[in-house]
């Protein structure tokens, strides 16, 4: 039995906006579902364990760190470069939802409804567009220590990972 319940069928604005909302969230650092409580399923939080540092690659390296073979000092070296975006994150985030506030409190026959949509649209973009930039450079600074093998391990637990979503499965629990 699945824990996944089928989405309904958004047409292409509103998929466009449920997507950019959820990158933009991500991207933030913050968690797409809050930490489970005890006796909640090991999936539930995904994105990272709870009070791993921002970024969901930082969240994803650090949620793997003895799969991945990590040293403290490693670790405490992602966490210093997650939690130097975390402000920026959080800023874009607050801003990504005050537009997604205007946008819904703005009704279709409202005079200035196209204004407020089409500004919703370039302000969250660039949020977006922004997010990606942050959590692309965070992913090389990363990268940039983990040794050869670690790197082929962080490989595998995302092809792993890969395959269990593309079969419908949640990730395993650890």
């Amino acid at each position: 039995m699945s824990h996944f319940k089928p989405m309904p069928r958004l047409g292409p604005p509103l998929a466009a906006l449920a997507l950019s909302l959820l990158a933009g969230t991500a991207l933030a650092g913050e968690p797409l579902a809050a930490a489970p409580s005890d006796g909640a399923p090991p999936h539930a939080h995904h994105l990272g364990p709870p009070g791993a540092a921002g970024g969901m690659y930082a969240g994803l390296v650090l949620h793997h760190a003895s799969a991945i073979g990590l040293s403290q000092e490693q670790a405490d070296t992602i966490k210093g470069f997650a939690d130097s975006g975390r402000a920026s994150g959080e800023q874009r985030r607050s801003q990504m939802h005050a537009q997604m506030q205007a946008l819904m409190q703005t009704r279709p026959d409202d005079a200035n409804y196209s204004t407020v949509v089409a500004k919703a649209a370039q302000v969250m973009g660039d949020l977006t567009s922004q997010g990606i930039q942050q959590e692309s450079q965070l992913r090389a600074q990363i990268w940039s220590v983990l040794t050869g093998a670690q790197r082929q391990k962080l490989i595998d637990v995302e092809a792993s990972m890969k395959q269990r979503l593309d079969q419908g499965l949640p990730p395993p629990a650890h």
